[in-house]
């Protein structure tokens, strides 16, 4: 997205980033005019982002792990290395 010469003036003065705005943008909320970010959707994010890194870390202890599939079917699963 661009920012507008307004929109870059106002985020210098009340310390706004550009990674926190399209951070904002990439998962906040649309609504009408633009997007928001509210404690309730940063709350969840942070519930997500441990299970994933929870995950990560399982996936790290596996090695490489591959998953067979055939169409729609999952046919397998094991650790490559």
């Amino acid at each position: 997205m661009k920012y507008s010469k307004h929109m870059e003036k106002r985020m210098r003065q009340r310390g706004y980033t550009k990674s926190l705005t399209n951070f904002v943008i990439e998962h906040g909320k649309p609504v009408e005019g633009g997007f928001i970010m509210n404690r309730k959707i940063a709350q969840e994010l942070l519930v997500q982002s441990e299970q994933v890194k929870k995950l990560a870390q399982e996936a790290l202890k596996k090695g490489e792990i591959f998953i067979a599939a055939e169409g729609e079917t999952l046919k397998t699963v094991y650790s490559r290395y």
